[in-house]
């Protein structure tokens, strides 16, 4: 203030340096001027309409989007051709004890491209679904449909089959390469070319493949949707190819480095595993079904074959380092790559602890192709997602689309050469969630709340929807609520996440609820950790004021667990045994033989731990 009437306008600060550091005082005292500034040369401003950043602010802010770099050409299959001639006979895949150089993969490939070009009559920009199990008929098949500029559509095997036909029916799909076993009914569809892999002899066709162009390839992968059916995000080559380029800059990989694969080919991170491996003459390790899910299975083969590098979320991480007799194989890593889900401080000082790899941490939706952003936290003490990969901006914006200061909280949008066209068939949505922004260019609306750092880093702080994370796997409560409404004697529901447990909250129709049978019935629809462990029912689900259900209040809901059985007690000494194993399993103090595992919030996780200690 101006005390002695000098012309002088003086701002003193008196704070406790304990809650603030003086960088945030600078930061706030030339917000503080801006605001002077801008409400002084506009009078009439209104006060939500004052720009509180200075210029310097804001160069901050936009100066983390000075990406741009820019390609001399956008061929997938050109980085990986040049690995096929640098590396002919270097092993480019190892699966099941059986090595394939990249001579044979590219070969291989080329024999299915003639196949489904000369016998199914592909096309660019044709779709192709892939429904096969984890061994090297699905790297071949990726790359073959690649080749024919046509766009993969992955399916895992382990899909709830409600799932499966939704996808094939939303997406339009002609034509599904299978194995025998794996075979999809086919009396359901007579419009779908069933490939098999196992019978279609492409292995007769010609080991020589004429690439055309790569214009229309890419592909359509599906994720959690909120209408009760999963929706397809539409991968370009150009998207794809900028991606790798991007992150392959940020790992700096040599030759030598041996990845490990253990993520589903439904997860779009998958894509890291395969392209940038085989793009960069790495070698990739497939994991099988088994051994992607057995610590012991995945720790022997990542020590038979020196593996330094791997890919996972955050829990399943958390689940391969509670068995300490299993983890050499972290020790050994070079680099250690965590995303899909948020990084607690528990498993980074943990990882810390036990490996001297590079720790990195990576955020992106499948919208915008995978991971948008990098860091990597060896050195670090805080947890953060880091800066964007080439040609990616980030965007911190209020609820008016406009940009906030450093440290203030908003909702996170990305935009640049990854991201996506778009959701398949789905115009409306697409319009929603892909808007214009600086230089009318696309930006997507991540749903995220996040605030870029001091240190100009990416923070996550949650989700602005009912979205979660599950496992690592990203789950729209409103998908459970649909799909729990089409059981047909439930009026209305709320389903949320809390303590780690999906909880329905109910009004049911005139019907009484079989809750076992409700169960089984969303089985057949969605995942098993899409399930709700618990059902409540309610008179009425509680409203706000304007009329809308109120999951705060349900939120804040008090659950009280009633058990009402008798608990039938272990008789012989293995069922003593297992109970023992399944109280510290689920860190409980009592359970009985006759009790529902679900109702503990016993999910895939605990199973794979549970055979694990099993088998010791």
């Amino acid at each position: 203030m101006d005390i002695n009437n000098t012309g002088n306008f003086n701002i003193n600060y008196d704070y406790l340096v304990d809650l603030f550091t003086t960088q945030e005082i600078k930061y706030l005292h030339s917000r503080l001027i801006a605001i002077i500034k801008n409400a002084i040369s506009n009078v009439d401003i209104s006060i939500e309409d004052i720009d509180i950043m200075s210029d310097e602010e804001k160069d901050i802010i936009l100066g983390i989007n000075n990406t741009e770099i820019k390609y001399n050409n956008l061929s997938i299959l050109n980085l990986f051709k040049n690995k096929v001639i640098e590396n002919k006979n270097k092993i480019a895949l190892i699966n099941k004890n059986n090595t394939y150089t990249y001579e044979v993969i590219d070969q291989l490939s080329n024999k299915l491209a003639n196949l489904l070009v000369n016998k199914y009559n592909i096309r660019s920009g044709d779709k192709v679904g892939i429904f096969l199990k984890r061994d090297i008929n699905l790297i071949i098949s990726l790359l073959a449909i690649l080749k024919c500029d046509a766009k993969y559509i992955p399916i895992d095997i382990t899909y709830p089959k409600d799932r499966i036909k939704y996808i094939i029916s939303q997406s339009c799909l002609n034509n599904l390469i299978v194995y025998d076993d794996l075979k999809i009914n086919e009396n359901e569809d007579k419009n779908i070319n069933y490939i098999n892999i196992n019978t279609c002899n492409f292995q007769d066709f010609s080991d020589e493949f004429f690439i055309k162009n790569e214009n229309n390839g890419g592909y359509i992968i599906y994720t959690s949707g909120t209408t009760g059916n999963p929706k397809g995000v539409e991968i370009s080559i150009t998207n794809l190819y900028n991606f790798i380029m991007g992150i392959s800059d940020k790992l700096k990989l040599s030759d030598n480095d041996i990845l490990v694969s253990i993520t589903s080919v439904s997860f779009d991170i998958f894509g890291l595993e395969i392209w940038v491996t085989l793009c960069n003459g790495l070698t990739l390790v497939l994991a099988t079904e088994e051994q992607q899910n057995d610590q012991k299975l995945l720790n022997s083969l990542c020590m038979e074959n020196n593996v330094n590098i791997i890919q996972t979320t955050p829990t399943k991480l958390q689940l391969l380092i509670n068995d300490t007799k299993y983890i050499e194989y972290l020790k050994n890593m070079k680099k250690i790559i965590l995303g899909g889900e948020t990084l607690n401080s528990y498993i980074f000082g943990y990882l810390k602890s036990i490996t001297k790899a590079n720790i990195i941490n990576v955020y992106g939706p499948t919208e915008t192709t995978i991971w948008s952003t990098y860091i990597d936290l060896t050195n670090k003490n805080s947890i953060s997602v880091g800066k964007p990969i080439s040609n990616t901006q980030t965007y911190i914006l209020d609820k008016k689309k406009r940009l906030l200061p450093l440290n203030i909280s908003g909702e996170l949008f990305i935009g640049g050469m990854s991201v996506s066209s778009g959701y398949y068939n789905d115009n409306e949505l697409t319009s929603q969630k892909f808007i214009k922004f600086i230089n009318n260019k696309v930006v997507y609306d991540t749903g995220d709340i996040a605030l870029l750092d001091f240190e100009q880093n990416i923070n996550i702080i949650g989700r602005s929807d009912f979205q979660v994370k599950i496992n690592g796997q990203r789950v729209e409560l409103q998908e459970i609520e649909n799909s729990i409404i089409t059981y047909g004697k439930i009026k209305k529901c709320v389903v949320i996440y809390k303590d780690k447990k999906l909880i329905c909250f109910y009004e049911k129709n005139t019907d009484e609820i079989n809750i076992e049978d409700l169960k089984n019935y969303l089985s057949k629809k969605i995942f098993s950790y899409m399930i709700p462990k618990k059902y409540i029912m309610l008179e009425k689900l509680p409203t706000t004021a304007n009329g809308k259900t109120d999951r705060k209040k349900l939120n804040n809901f008090e659950l009280k667990v009633v058990n009402i059985k008798e608990k039938i007690r272990p008789n012989t000494k293995i069922q003593e045994e297992l109970v023992q194993i399944f109280k510290e399993l689920l860190n409980i103090s009592d359970i009985g033989l006759n009790e529902n595992l679900y109702e503990y919030n016993f999910d895939s996780l605990n199973a794979i731990k549970l055979v694990s200690i099993a088998k010791d």
